[in-house]
């Protein structure tokens, strides 16, 4: 995952060990180096998904670094699936996705 909040989330429901690489720009690193140290397991890159950056500037760096990451190690991308409303109010990672949830009150 990209940050702290997302990859305690994502621990928190999926009761899995999670890494947070704590900028978008180190997933590359941060996944190559699970690989190297867990080559038996199967990584997941969670995206952030920077909607309204990609509005901003043109690019939506949450979802082109985990590519890059994802397409790095032949992982697999899991990317937080909001609606256009949910991306408009600023949601971004899977931490908002499941405040999201929980607030609705409906399980993740």
């Amino acid at each position: 995952a990209e940050g702290v909040a997302t990859a305690l989330s994502i621990f928190q429901h999926q009761k899995q060990p999670v890494l947070a690489a704590l900028n978008a720009n180190n997933l590359k690193a941060v996944a190559s180096q699970a690989t190297l140290l867990w080559p038996n397991c199967e990584i997941i890159i969670a995206a952030d998904d920077d909607y309204n950056t990609e509005q901003k500037i043109g690019i939506n760096v949450g979802l082109v670094k985990a590519s890059e990451a994802a397409e790095e190690i032949q992982a697999g991308l899991a990317i937080p699936p909001f609606t256009l409303a949910q991306k408009l109010a600023g949601n971004t990672d899977w931490n908002d996705y499941f405040n999201l949830a929980n607030t609705a009150g409906r399980p993740a």
